[in-house]
């Protein structure tokens, strides 16, 4: 994390964010693998460079998605242009999972404070979420719901993460996606829930 802050360029700032955005969770997965490669648990022959730039987040989400451990090997060779053994293999999806579960779990603590901040404990409500990290990660959102759950107990369940607006307004419609990368969609699926 600190690494990643000096190296960026707004260096001590939008820290929360380095720690669970997707521009940074690649790179962050990179860097654990760089210290694992100096440490000697792992051997891959690549640079630091070649690592940050095939790590990227929805690789990340693939390694985690992989159905079998010889689809997780075949899918590293692909993507990284080199042999990969089993162990090695191995330790870097624990690593990409170390990496999206921390993510995830400072996601949904985040949530729960806001929850209980605002005296919500107990009532229904609907969180609306933008981001691909969020869309397209896999297990992330059911990360932050077993987050939740932890924190406010079966309260947690009466937290709805959603990425769906209504557009006609009426609730009874088919959602669409909110595809805006500013957050107004996701501005928006809140206020339109606090209506209901």
């Amino acid at each position: 994390d600190e690494q990643l802050d000096a190296d960026s360029l707004n260096k001590g700032q939008q820290r929360l964010e380095k720690l669970i955005g997707g521009m940074y969770l690649g790179d962050l997965c990179a860097r654990m693998l760089e210290s694992a490669i100096a440490a000697k648990e792992l051997s891959l022959p690549l640079s630091s460079e070649q690592l940050r730039q095939a790590f990227t987040s929805s690789l990340a989400s693939k390694i985690e998605a992989a159905s079998s451990p010889a689809d997780l090997q075949q899918l590293l060779q692909e993507e990284l242009k080199v042999q990969v053994s089993p162990p090695a293999a191995q330790l870097i999806l624990e690593i990409c999972s170390e990496v999206s579960s921390r993510a995830a779990t400072v996601s949904g603590c985040l949530l729960a404070a806001i929850v209980k901040h605002m005296k919500l404990v107990g009532q229904e409500i609907v969180v609306g979420i933008d981001g691909s990290i969020f869309k397209l990660y896999t297990r992330f959102k059911e990360r932050i719901s077993l987050t939740l759950e932890e924190l406010l107990g079966e309260d947690g369940n009466k937290v709805v993460l959603e990425v769906t607006l209504p557009l006609t307004g009426r609730w009874s419609d088919p959602p669409q996606l909110s595809e805006d990368g500013s957050g107004v969609g996701a501005a928006v699926i809140a206020a339109t829930a606090a209506e209901r």
